[in-house]
């Protein structure tokens, strides 16, 4: 892979990563206790379960690295560390 396309990936993952985070509350709404596969600014496919996220993506011959995979917790999630 060239140097070029390892940049423009990150640069579509980074923008990515930054519409989540605009629109978390939207999403949050949405899909409440779910894991989302994003790309292309968008929600391509949400599920439950990682693994069944994972395993539909290959399904759809999509490699699961092209991806932000992030969870998306519920309204009432609360985080302890």
């Amino acid at each position: 892979m060239k140097i070029e396309e390892i940049l423009k990936e990150l640069k579509e993952g980074n923008e990515d990563l930054k519409w989540l985070s605009e629109n978390f509350e939207k999403i949050r709404k949405e899909y409440p206790g779910k894991f989302v596969a994003i790309k292309d600014r968008r929600v391509v496919l949400s599920n439950t379960d990682l693994n069944a996220l994972i395993d539909e993506l290959e399904k759809r011959r999509q490699d699961p690295g092209q991806f932000i995979i992030d969870f998306i917790p519920d309204e009432d999630f609360i985080l302890v560390v």
